[in-house]
């Protein structure tokens, strides 16, 4: 069965487990038809049927690294 669509033609993106496992975020990619890197963020949605865009990188990213460090672990970043 196939998954939900992202809307675009996607590669090179990062998807990580977040929440305990609750979550998946999918974090920047390469749109080839566009011929550009991307900033979005999205996040599959509650019924594991959609993703929804939850915000934005500062810079625009593929073929990157992604992963999750706990919150407990990073010094004050503001």
């Amino acid at each position: 069965t196939p998954g939900p669509t992202l809307g675009e033609n996607v590669q090179k993106a990062r998807i990580v487990s977040v929440n305990k496992g609750e979550e998946v975020l999918f974090i920047g990619g390469y749109n080839g038809e566009r011929n550009e890197a991307l900033t979005t963020i999205r996040r599959m949605g509650s019924g594991m049927n959609s993703w929804e865009t939850v915000g934005n990188l500062g810079t625009a990213r593929f073929d990157h690294v992604a992963f999750v460090v706990p919150s407990g672990n990073l010094p004050p970043l503001c």
